[in-house]
């Protein structure tokens, strides 16, 4: 028996993650490595860029298929943001070991 995966092409979507956390964009289900995962890419609002990011499927507790407009609304006020990479010297200055 073959799997079926629900969400092949992309759909509008907010994601509840583990956490209490909550990220809105157009999800997809990709592999990587082997391992299949989800996609949200979080579309540019109010001239904040959009973004890409994969979840495992562990740290799903819940989807719920939207309208765009919708995601489009809730992505200016979630405020999920990517993580922010860091210059080692950036990380020396703010105290970080």
């Amino acid at each position: 028996m073959s799997e079926t995966k629900v969400f092949d092409t992309p759909v509008w979507a907010v994601v509840k993650l583990m956490g209490q956390q909550v990220i809105a964009g157009q999800i997809q289900e990709v592999t990587i490595a082997g391992a299949g995962m989800l996609r949200v890419v979080v579309p540019e609002v109010k001239g904040e860029p959009g973004y890409t990011k994969f979840f495992g499927a562990s740290s799903i507790s819940a989807i719920t298929p939207t309208e765009e407009d919708m995601v489009r609304r809730l992505v200016g006020i979630l405020r999920f943001s990517p993580t922010r990479c860091r210059r080692a010297d950036e990380m020396m200055w703010m105290g970080v070991d």
